[in-house]
Formats: C-alpha cells, structure tokens, sequence
C-alpha cells in the first residue's frame, strides 16, 4: 500500500515498510503541455491548447471545438470560426472552418 501526499511543487510518496521518495513537480503554464518523458514544458502545437481547466491538463493539448480554430501555438483559448461554418480538429487555420450546408 502506497499513500500520496500532493502539494503544488513538491510530490512526496511513502508506504509504511519503505523510504520516502520526494520529486519536484514542475507546473506547466497555460498554453503549454509536458514534454513526453520529461520535466520540461513545450507549447502546445496550432489546432490545440492548454489550460488548467481543461482535462488531461499539463499532460496534453486539447484539439479547438469545432466551432473554432487556432492558427498560433502555445496558446490557452480558441479562436471563433466565422458564422456558418465548422472545423474539423486540429483546426490550425482560418480556413479550416468551412461552410455548412446550404452556406457559401
């Protein structure tokens, strides 16, 4: 049995029979996920964002709903598509927000 104890910076893990084990927890700004096997924190790539409302957050990007776009990276809001239209994700442009049917 493993009993976790987590505060913002600091990771301390002890069972009963073993050491503790203290890790430091870096936190990752919005618009920004971690790096996969790493500390390290990179931005999260157009069509995607970041923030600590979002689930999976700091681990993953969230792809842009598909009302929406977003042509810049590391950032932590969507961009609107224009009226009558849609994206499909990952939106990393204006244009991928096409017209819906019956719309030009």
């Amino acid at each position: 049995f493993v009993q976790t104890f987590i505060r913002v910076g600091m990771h301390l893990e002890q069972d009963e029979s073993g050491p503790e084990v203290e890790t430091t927890l870096h936190i990752c700004e919005s618009g920004q996920h971690r790096r996969e096997n790493s500390a390290e924190c990179e931005p999260c790539p157009p069509g995607t964002i970041s923030h600590p409302m979002l689930v999976g957050w700091p681990l993953d990007c969230a792809h842009c709903p598909s009302t929406s776009y977003q042509d810049e990276a590391g950032r932590s809001t969507c961009k609107a598509c224009p009226d009558n239209t849609n994206s499909v994700p990952p939106a990393a442009n204006r244009e991928s927000c096409t017209c819906l049917p019956g719309y030009y």
